[in-house]
């Protein structure tokens, strides 16, 4: 789900995670307490080899995670 690379949305290029920051998410249950977490966006801190330290969102696929136990 966390991407370890990621391309560049300035040039491209393949760049490495160097953090994560926000992470906006849905959970989706059936109402036994078991549910669906869906990322809609993550915060990347990425070091780029062309255009250096950046920060950019990296919207996933919206496919579901496993099913877990919602917290209480």
């Amino acid at each position: 789900m966390l991407p370890a690379t990621i391309a560049c949305e300035d040039c491209g290029s393949s760049a490495k995670v160097r953090g994560y920051g926000r992470v906006e998410y849905q959970w989706q249950g059936d109402g036994d307490g078991l549910t669906e977490l869906h990322v809609s966006s993550i915060r990347l801190t990425i070091d780029c080899p062309i255009c250096g330290v950046t920060i950019q969102d990296h919207h996933p696929d919206n496919s579901p995670t496993p099913q877990v136990s919602r917290p209480s």
